[in-house]
C-alpha cells in the first residue's frame, strides 16, 4: 500500500508537472473539423485538409507494424489531432488524453525528409514506446489511474532515451533523417575531439550553466544506436518493460538495463563516446581546417554563435547568440563589434543582407489562438535603426533581398502545404509577382542569380534539389540533384551557387558552377561550415565554421584557393545505421506508399465534448502536490479533457471534517472569451462570524456554491518582449450563513469581481535567473452584490519592476502592492498580500501597503554531481528588503482594537537547482534568514518547488 501511495504521489506531480495533462491551445473556434478513421488511428484534421489528412492517414498505416516490430507490441486505436494555421512546426504526444498532435507546417531547417514522412516515423515511435508501458504493474496502475498513469510511469524514462529511439526511427526507415545529418553530431564531435575532459552523463543529459551541450535529442540517438549495435534490438524492449513491469522501484530504468547488460547509463553513455571518438577520428581530416582565410573570433568566453555573416557596407553583419545573451544583430569589423538590433521571435530560416537594408522573418503569435499564428516580414535600415513590417498575417518565409536592396524574394506556405515564391517591391510596398511551386514537399533558400533567375532548394519524393525559375520564361529547371544527403543555405556568386552539403563526415561550403554545372569543396572544416555569404568587394566567401565555443565567421578568399572537384571526394556512409544486423528495415522514401482514399466524416465538436481519460482513487489538489504541500483525502476524482483541448472536466468527490463534498469543475476554453464554471456542493451548513453560544435554527440548508468566470487570455508578444493581457470578471455565490449583532442571522452572500492583469518581459537568455527587464501590472476590484453594508469592497494592485542588475544574468525587482479591505462589521475572510518575509504569513488585515526591493545574483555553477542521487546545477541567491504598513485588528485585553503598525524585515535567500535521482525537472530548495527590526529577533524559512517551466 505504501508503495501505491507513492506512487500516486509521483503520478500527481507529473500531470501537473508534464504534458500529460498539457494543452498546446486551440484553433480558433471557425474551423470546421472532419475525420478519418481507419484501423489503427482516428485522423482528426480542418475541413480544407483532406489531402494532407489523407496522405497521413496512409503513411500511419502502412508503417504501423514496422515501427511498432521492434518492441513487439500492437498498439491500441489513437487519435492524431492536425493543426495547419501555426507556422511553428511541431509534433508531440501526450497520454491524458491519449493523442498525437501535429502541427503540419514543414520546419525551414529540414533535412531531406517530408514532414508528414518524419512527423509518422518520430511521433508514432513515441506512440509505440508508451504503448509498451502498458502490461504488468503500470497496467494495474492504469486500471487505478487511468491514461494518466502511463504518462507518469513514461516519467522514469529518459528524456535522451524518448527522443534518441525516435530519431533513430526517423532514420532508420527511411534515406534521410537527423541520424544522416552531418550536423547533427557536429556538437559532440568537436567537445569530443577539441576539449580536453569530456562532460560528464548529467552536465550533457541535465544541462549546464557553464558549459553549452547538447540536447537530449544528439545524446540519445547516440547512445541508442550504440546499443541497438552492441546489445541488439532487443535491449530496449527489455528495458523498457522492466520499467512496465516494476515501476515502484526507485530506478527501474537504470535497474532495468543492468538485468539486461550489466550496464549503466553512465557507462553506456562513456562508451558510445569512446566508440565515437574512434569512428570520428579515423574518418575526418583533424588537421587545420582553415586555409587562406581570415577568422573572426567574437566573443570566445561563452559559447556564442555567428551565423549569416554578410558584408554590411565597411563592417560585416551577423546574427549573434549564445548561452550568456539573447540573439541580436551585431557589426563588426577587426577591432570593434556593436549590437544595432535586437529581433524578435526570430524563426531562424534566413537572415540577409543588401545595401542599407537587412531582411529577416519573425513568428507573430495569434491574439487569440495559440494553434494559430503568422510569420512576417521584417526590413531594417541600418542607418536609420527603423523598422517596418511588410505585410501582416502573412506565412511568408526566407527572405532574400535583391542586390540592389529595392525588392527581395521569399517563400510563400499556405494552409494547404502548398509554396510559393513571392517577389516584393520595397519601396511601394506590394506584391510583384507570386509564382506557384507545385509538386513539392518543401522549399528552402531562395535567391537571386540575375534580375530575372531565382534559385532555391527543393524537397520531393526523391530528395533535395537546388532548381532555378526563369521569370522571363516562366520556366523552371533542376540545376542539382543532391538526393537525400542534405544540403541547405543556399547563397549566389559571380555565375556561381555556394551551399552547405552533407557529403562528408563533417558539412562543408560546395560550389555549382553555373557555366560548368560542375560541383566543387571549397572548404575543409572540421566540423562544420555553413551559412555562406558572396562578398564582391573583395571575391570572399563568408561563412561560419563550427568550434567548441559555437560558430566562428571565417572569411575564405576565391582568388588563392584551389577547388576541389566533389568527384574526388568520397561520400560518407553512416555505419551505425548501414552496418544493423538484425532485419531489413521498410524505407519509405524508397517505397511507394499505397493510397487509399478514405472516406471522411464530420467531426462534431459538441458529440465529443467530454472524454474521461484518468481518475484518481483519493482527492488531491494537483497544484498543492507540485508545490509539495499534499492534502490527500478520502474519495475521488475524474479528469475529462476532449481531443482538441476545447473543453475540459473534472468531478471530484472527498470527505473532510464529517462532511461530504462533490466538487465539478468545467473550463470551455475553445470560445474567444474563455469560460469557467465551478460548484461545491456539502452535505452540511456552513456557517461564518457564528458566536459560540448563538443557537443554530433546525432548518439550515446544506451548504453549497457557484462560481462563473470570464476571461479573454490576449498575447500581445511583439518584437523581443513577451506581452500578455488578461481581463477577468467573475460571479460567485456562497449559501453560507453568517451572523453580525446588528443584521442578525442571514443566508447566502454573492460578489462580482473584476481583475486585469497585464505583463511586458524582455526575453531572457539561458543563463538569466529573471528578466533584465520589464513590467507587470495586476489590478483588482471585488465589490458584494448582496447585503454591501456587510461584505464591502476589496480593491487590490500590484506592479513588479525588472531592471538589470551590475553584472550580467544580476538583476533587480521591485514590487509595490496594496490590498484594502474597507472597516468590515464582519472579521476578515482572507487576504492575498502576505505581509514581510518572517512574519506570519495568515496574518489578516484590512489595509496592507507593502513595498519590496530585491537584488538577485548567481553564486556559483558547481555542476556537481552526488552519484545518481543528485546533480547540482545551480546556486543563486537575493539579498531582500521588505516593508509594509498594516491596518490590522490587535488583540489588546482580550478585545480587537484596529491598529495601524509598520512592519519590515531584511535578509538572504540562497537557492539551489538540483535535479534528485536525475529526474528531468529540477527541484529549488531555498533557504531563508531574515532579521525582523520591529521584533529584533531572525526567522528561518525553508521551502522547496519543482520547476515545472522547462514545459
Amino acid at each position: 500500500m505504501k508503495t501505491l501511495f507513492l506512487t500516486s504521489i509521483f503520478l500527481i506531480i507529473c500531470l501537473g508537472a508534464t504534458p500529460q495533462f498539457y494543452s498546446s491551445g486551440q484553433a480558433p473556434t471557425s474551423v470546421k473539423w472532419d475525420q478519418i478513421k481507419t484501423e489503427n488511428f482516428q485522423i482528426i484534421y480542418p475541413q480544407e485538409f483532406y489531402r494532407e489528412a489523407n496522405r497521413a492517414a496512409n503513411l500511419l498505416e502502412y508503417m504501423y507494424a514496422e515501427i511498432s516490430a521492434d518492441y513487439d507490441v500492437h498498439p491500441k486505436k489513437i487519435s492524431v489531432i492536425l493543426y495547419n494555421q501555426s507556422v511553428v512546426s511541431n509534433g508531440y504526444v501526450a497520454w491524458a488524453p491519449k493523442r498525437a498532435e501535429w502541427v503540419t507546417t514543414p520546419p525551414q531547417e529540414s533535412y531531406s525528409q517530408d514532414w508528414l514522412d518524419q512527423l509518422t516515423l518520430h511521433e508514432y515511435r513515441h506512440v509505440v514506446q508508451l504503448n509498451n508501458l502498458v502490461q504488468g504493474f503500470t497496467r494495474l496502475l492504469n486500471i487505478v489511474f487511468g491514461e494518466a498513469a502511463t504518462g507518469a510511469v513514461a516519467g522514469f524514462l529518459p528524456l535522451w532515451f524518448l527522443e534518441g529511439d525516435a530519431v533513430w526511427s526517423e532514420t532508420v526507415f527511411s534515406s534521410s533523417g537527423r541520424g544522416r545529418s552531418a550536423d547533427f553530431d557536429r556538437e559532440f564531435r568537436a567537445i569530443e575531439l577539441d576539449k580536453r575532459k569530456r562532460y560528464s552523463y548529467d552536465q550533457t543529459y541535465l544541462g549546464s550553466y557553464k558549459h553549452y551541450t547538447p540536447d537530449h535529442y544528439m545524446l540519445g540517438y547516440q547512445m541508442v544506436s550504440y546499443a541497438n549495435l552492441k546489445y541488439g534490438n532487443n535491449f530496449w524492449k527489455q528495458t523498457i518493460n522492466q520499467v512496465a513491469l516494476k515501476p515502484y522501484l526507485i530506478a527501474p530504468f537504470y535497474l532495468g538495463m543492468r538485468k539486461t547488460t550489466k550496464i549503466s547509463k553512465t557507462k553506456l553513455y562513456l562508451h558510445t563516446f569512446d566508440s565515437l571518438k574512434i569512428l570520428w577520428e579515423n574518418n575526418l581530416d583533424t588537421s587545420s581546417s582553415i586555409i587562406n582565410s581570415n577568422i573572426y573570433k567574437g566573443n570566445t568566453k561563452f559559447y556564442t554563435q555567428y551565423r549569416y555573416v554578410q558584408p554590411a557596407g565597411e563592417q560585416y553583419f551577423a546574427l549573434r547568440s549564445g548561452i550568456n545573451d539573447i540573439t541580436r544583430f551585431v557589426v563588426f569589423n577587426d577591432s570593434s563589434e556593436k549590437v544595432i538590433y535586437t529581433p524578435g521571435f526570430y524563426n531562424n530560416s534566413r537572415v540577409s543582407v543588401s545595401g542599407k537594408y537587412v531582411a529577416w522573418e519573425e513568428v507573430v503569435p495569434d491574439m487569440r489562438w495559440d494553434q494559430r499564428s503568422y510569420s512576417v516580414i521584417k526590413i531594417l535600415d541600418i542607418k536609420t535603426r527603423k523598422v517596418k513590417t511588410l505585410q501582416t498575417k502573412t506565412r511568408w518565409i526566407s527572405p532574400e533581398l535583391s542586390p540592389g536592396g529595392d525588392s527581395l524574394v521569399c517563400i510563400s506556405i499556405d494552409q494547404l502545404n502548398n509554396f510559393s515564391l513571392i517577389l516584393f517591391d520595397i519601396v511601394s510596398n506590394t506584391v510583384i509577382k507570386e509564382i506557384p511551386l507545385n509538386g513539392i514537399s518543401n522549399v528552402f533558400s531562395p535567391v537571386w542569380i540575375s534580375k530575372n533567375k531565382i534559385a532555391f532548394i527543393e524537397l520531393d519524393r526523391e530528395g533535395k534539389h537546388i532548381a532555378c525559375y526563369n521569370l522571363d520564361e516562366n520556366k523552371k529547371s533542376i540545376l542539382f540533384n543532391a538526393g537525400f544527403n542534405d544540403i541547405a543555405y543556399l547563397a549566389a556568386g559571380k555565375n556561381e551557387l555556394f551551399f552547405s552539403y552533407d557529403y562528408e563526415m563533417a558539412r562543408n561550403i560546395y560550389r555549382l558552377d553555373l557555366s560548368e554545372q560542375n560541383i566543387y569543396r571549397l572548404t575543409q572544416s572540421k566540423h562544420g561550415a555553413d551559412y555562406p555569404a558572396y562578398d564582391p568587394s573583395g571575391n570572399q566567401l563568408c561563412y561560419s565554421d563550427y568550434t567548441l565555443k559555437g560558430y566562428r565567421p571565417v572569411f575564405l578568399s576565391l582568388d588563392s584557393m584551389t577547388p576541389k572537384s566533389i568527384n574526388e571526394i568520397k561520400k560518407y556512409t553512416y555505419p551505425w545505421i548501414s552496418d544493423i544486423p538484425d532485419r531489413k528495415y521498410l524505407n519509405t522514401q524508397e517505397t511507394e506508399i499505397p493510397q487509399t482514399d478514405y472516406i471522411p466524416n464530420s467531426y462534431n465538436r459538441f458529440l465529443h465534448a467530454f472524454n474521461l481519460h484518468s481518475w484518481l482513487p483519493f482527492y488531491a489538489d494537483p497544484d498543492a502536490l507540485i508545490g509539495l504541500d499534499p492534502e490527500i483525502l478520502p474519495g475521488f476524482s475524474l479528469f475529462s479533457q476532449n481531443k482538441i483541448s476545447t473543453l475540459i472536466s473534472q468531478f471530484s468527490y472527498y470527505y473532510k471534517d464529517h462532511t461530504h463534498y462533490i466538487e465539478p469543475r468545467f473550463s470551455i476554453q475553445g470560445l474567444y472569451p474563455v469560460f469557467e464554471v465551478s460548484a461545491l456542493f456539502a452535505s452540511k451548513p456552513s456557517v461564518y462570524f457564528w458566536e459560540e453560544n448563538l443557537y443554530k435554527p433546525d432548518d439550515m440548508q446544506p451548504y453549497y456554491t457557484f462560481t462563473l468566470e470570464t476571461y479573454l487570455p490576449l498575447k500581445l508578444t511583439r518584437n523581443k518582449y513577451y506581452r500578455y493581457l488578461q481581463p477577468k470578471i467573475s460571479y460567485r455565490y456562497l449559501n453560507r450563513y453568517y451572523y453580525t449583532p446588528d443584521i442578525g442571522i442571514r443566508r447566502g452572500y454573492n460578489y462580482l469581481e473584476a481583475n486585469i492583469y497585464v505583463s511586458n518581459i524582455l526575453k531572457s537568455s539561458y543563463r538569466d535567473i529573471q528578466p533584465r527587464f520589464g513590467q507587470t501590472l495586476y489590478l483588482t476590484f471585488n465589490h458584494p452584490v448582496k447585503y454591501p453594508e456587510v461584505f464591502t469592497h476589496i480593491i487590490i494592485a500590484q506592479y513588479v519592476q525588472y531592471l538589470p542588475g551590475i553584472f550580467r544574468h544580476q538583476g533587480i525587482r521591485f514590487v509595490a502592492s496594496y490590498e484594502e479591505h474597507e472597516d468590515l462589521k464582519v472579521p476578515i475572510l482572507n487576504n492575498r498580500i502576505t505581509p514581510p518575509r518572517g512574519y506570519e504569513p495568515d496574518m489578516l488585515y484590512y489595509s496592507n501597503l507593502r513595498g519590496v526591493l530585491e537584488y538577485t545574483f548567481p553564486v556559483l555553477y558547481p555542476d556537481l554531481s552526488l552519484g545518481p542521487l543528485a546533480y547540482i546545477k545551480r546556486i543563486h541567491s537575493t539579498l531582500y528588503y521588505d516593508a509594509a504598513t498594516i491596518r490590522y485588528p490587535k488583540e489588546e485585553n482580550n478585545t480587537y482594537i484596529l491598529t495601524k503598525d509598520y512592519f519590515s524585515s531584511f535578509g538572504i535567500i540562497l537557492y539551489s537547482e538540483i535535479h534528485f535521482l536525475r529526474f528531468f525537472m529540477p527541484f529549488e530548495p531555498a533557504f531563508r534568514v531574515s532579521y525582523l527590526p520591529q521584533m529584533q529577533d531572525f526567522d528561518i524559512g525553508f521551502s522547496i518547488t519543482v520547476n515545472t517551466s522547462i514545459f
